[in-house]
C-alpha cells in the first residue's frame, strides 16, 4: 500500500480484493440463500457455476464437483433452489459469489 502527500491510503487492486475476501469471510458463516438459477453451466471438471437472481439482485455462484456429487438432479435455468454455502470473493476477478 501507498501513500501520497495527503495521507490518502492507496491500495493495489488485488490487495483491496483480498482485503474484501478475508472481510467477508470473517463476517459470513454457512448462509442460505433462496432464488432462481440462470446461465447454468456444467463443466467436464465437474463443477457447475451458475447464477442465482430473485426480482431485485443476482450473484454468482459455484457448485464443485465434490458437493455435486451428493445432488439427485443436475439443476436448470429457472429452477427455485435453496441453497447453503459460503459468501466469497473470486478476487482474481472481483465477483462476489457463493
Amino acid at each position: 500500500m501507498a501513500t501520497v502527500a495527503d495521507d490518502r491510503r492507496i491500495h493495489e487492486v488485488s490487495e483491496l480484493a483480498s482485503r474484501v475476501k478475508t472481510s467477508l469471510e470473517g463476517i459470513f458463516d454457512t448462509v442460505w440463500v433462496r432464488g432462481e438459477i440462470s446461465n447454468f453451466r456444467s463443466y467436464p471438471s465437474g463443477h457447475w457455476y451458475f447464477t442465482l437472481k430473485d426480482s431485485e439482485a443476482q450473484m454468482k455462484a459455484a457448485m464443485f464437483a465434490r458437493a455435486n456429487r451428493r445432488l439427485r438432479f443436475e439443476p436448470r435455468d429457472g429452477d427455485a433452489v435453496l441453497v447453503s454455502g459460503r459468501v466469497d470473493l473470486y478476487v482474481r476477478r472481483g465477483d462476489l459469489q457463493v
